[in-house]
């Protein structure tokens, strides 16, 4: 817990939305997206936390780039029907 190195999926969730296979192959590249913008920031200022955060929340183009990933997650996720 204190040096995480993985994604856990809930692909069962994801296809009970609807998804396919086509759809996981989508959602693989958005997750690898921001994995290499994760590493982008912290190849900049090292890995420190308070570093990352501050980077990410004062860098324009690094907030310019979480905006455009954020749209795509969200257009892409209001695709499939959302069951409560």
């Amino acid at each position: 817990a204190i040096s995480p190195g993985g994604i856990r999926l809930g692909t069962s969730a994801l296809t009970t939305r609807g998804l396919n296979k086509e759809d996981f192959s989508y959602v693989g590249n958005l997750l690898h997206r921001s994995i290499q913008l994760c590493i982008e920031v912290q190849n900049k200022v090292g890995k420190k936390l308070k570093d990352f955060k501050n980077e990410i929340e004062n860098n324009q183009e690094i907030i310019e780039k979480i905006n455009i990933l954020k749209n795509d997650v969200n257009l892409f996720a209001n695709k499939f029907e959302f069951y409560e």
